[in-house]
């Protein structure tokens, strides 16, 4: 067979001797059948039905995030600690002037230094962490229905589950939330179980290992996921799995957090009332010692009403395996015995580890119903309660709760004021604001939360000392943001050691022009 002579006229053009227009026509052609056998491949097509859910899904999200914090719907707690947090390791420092505590004695964060060169090059910031929780979120969805995949052997099936993960009002209510580091570990946990029942297992040790750095608390699901491991795939790592969570989460709570936050304990110890305030003592107290306090924690955090929420996006399906559920036990435990109602409400953050294993039990179910008929009529189920869920409490564009304030999807004149303060402030100054304006200056290394650091409110643990005053170069208030019970604002209107720099509807900046106040 005669080689094709390869036309060099230069006017043509040419990639290696061969013409450009042909090179295109070529690459198209090899485009088009890929895309063909894509599609036309039944794991593929549902692969892709998910990719365009996800997709679809963060075209709705993103642009809600972006515009609710330039609205100024983004709060110090927690978006504004965390963008400190990072914003100051990016400096090599450590220390949170938004929470008066150390980056580490906080919560144990390491995946923060992920986001480090960003924050190098200019582009870190409140919308970068949001955004990047929205998207691990989301494509979490695709190891979803890999399991799926695995497991059923069916893909719409596997995409129908994966899809009402998206749908779940959970999904959405974290990203209206904003970023929490726990969010990030999402879809590393779900691979860790994909690649465990793939007996992957360097793959699996590597989804751990990024999960683990997040937070101190997902150690505890790890040291679950072992215990699955142990018996469903293999006992020596199974073993060392749980053994890893267990020692990561004593070297966390026991060691590192109380040497970095100066109180020899955790900043959340007390929140388990009578319990105690560390992992062994609350389990004792809870099982044994105190069951009755335990039983009206329950009662108090609606128990029941918990755990049918977070399964009725999936229309209960995941009670049909509930030894799944498992998985997530430490974590039921935590958020419904807790003496703060934030940690049982399923639109908060605390519910990301639940979902996981609320998610595989679903899977399992599918998996155990063998006639197709029945699971497409369940899958049809499925999606129904989904949607559902997703318009009556989820936070899409579609749902009910989109114009009821949880996004401020609207520039007004409130946003107008607190966009006025921020061109008063320079960008190195030490600031005092209220909690609505720090997300927008907290890339500095000492900005503070109103009241602090005259009056010490939501800094430390116990009795730790709060900065100098003296130190305070502005002040930036929003009033409508202040209840009457802490009228410390007022002082400044008559102080001869401030100017009045700005003043717009509630808004005011004030600076610095002698010491005290």
């Amino acid at each position: 067979m005669s080689t094709p002579t390869p036309n060099t006229t230069p006017n043509n053009g040419s990639v290696d001797g061969w013409p450009i227009s042909q090179t295109v026509k070529d690459i198209g052609v090899r485009f088009r059948s890929d895309l063909g056998l894509i599609i036309e491949t039944p794991s593929n097509r549902g692969l892709v039905a998910v990719g365009l859910s996800i997709g679809v899904f963060l075209i709705w999200m993103i642009p809600l995030l972006t515009t609710d914090h330039d609205n100024f719907g983004t709060q110090n707690f927690d978006i504004g600690i965390f963008d400190q947090a990072t914003y100051q390791l990016s400096n090599f420092d450590h220390f949170m002037t938004t929470r008066g505590l150390n980056v580490f004695g906080h919560h144990l964060n390491i995946g923060l230094y992920f986001f480090v060169p960003l924050y190098w090059i200019g582009l870190g910031g409140v919308d970068t962490l949001n955004i990047a929780a929205a998207i691990s979120l989301a494509i979490a969805a695709i190891p979803v229905y890999m399991i799926g995949m695995r497991q059923t052997k069916n893909v719409w099936v596997a995409a129908a589950i994966a899809v009402a993960y998206l749908m779940n009002f959970s999904v959405s209510a974290m990203v209206n939330e904003g970023f929490h580091p726990e969010k990030m570990a999402v879809p590393a946990l779900f691979l860790a179980i994909y690649f465990a029942m793939e007996q992957r297992w360097r793959l699996f040790v590597s989804s751990v290992a990024y999960a683990i750095i997040w937070k101190e608390d997902i150690s505890l699901f790890i040291i679950m996921l072992g215990v699955y491991v142990f018996f469903a795939q293999s006992r020596k790592i199974g073993l060392w799995t749980s053994i890893t969570g267990a020692v990561y989460f004593l070297l966390a709570t026991q060691i590192i957090l109380p040497k970095y936050n100066d109180a020899d304990e955790t900043f959340y110890g007390s929140q388990y009332g009578e319990l105690g305030n560390g992992a062994t003592e609350v389990a004792a107290n809870a099982l044994i010692f105190k069951q009755d306090y335990a039983l009206e924690l329950l009662q108090r955090n609606d128990a029941v009403g918990y755990l049918f929420a977070i399964g009725q996006p999936f229309g209960m399906l995941s009670y049909l395996s509930p030894h799944w559920l498992f998985l997530s036990l430490p974590h039921f435990a935590v958020n419904l015995l807790n003496i703060h109602g934030l940690a049982a409400n399923p639109e908060a953050h605390y519910v990301a580890i639940p979902l996981i294993a609320t998610t595989l039990a679903v899977i399992a179910s599918m998996t155990r119903i063998r006639a197709s008929g029945l699971r497409y009529t369940l899958c049809i189920w499925m999606l129904v309660a989904g949607t559902i869920s997703m318009v009556s409490q989820g936070f899409t564009p579609i749902s009910n709760n989109y114009e009821s304030g949880v996004w401020q999807i609207y520039d007004n004149q409130r946003s107008e004021d607190l966009r006025g303060a921020l061109v008063h402030v320079p960008d190195d100054a030490v600031v005092m604001a209220t909690y609505d304006l720090i997300p927008h200056m907290s890339h500095r290394s000492h900005i503070y939360m109103y009241p602090n650091p005259y009056k010490i409110e939501y800094w430390g643990i116990g009795d730790a000392k709060t900065d100098d005053p003296e130190n305070l170069e502005y002040v930036a208030l929003n009033r409508a943001s202040i209840g009457e019970d802490n009228p410390l604002h007022l002082a400044f209107d008559t102080s001869d050691s401030f100017e009045l720099l700005y003043s717009a509807g509630d808004v005011v900046v004030f600076k610095r022009t002698a010491p005290g106040l």
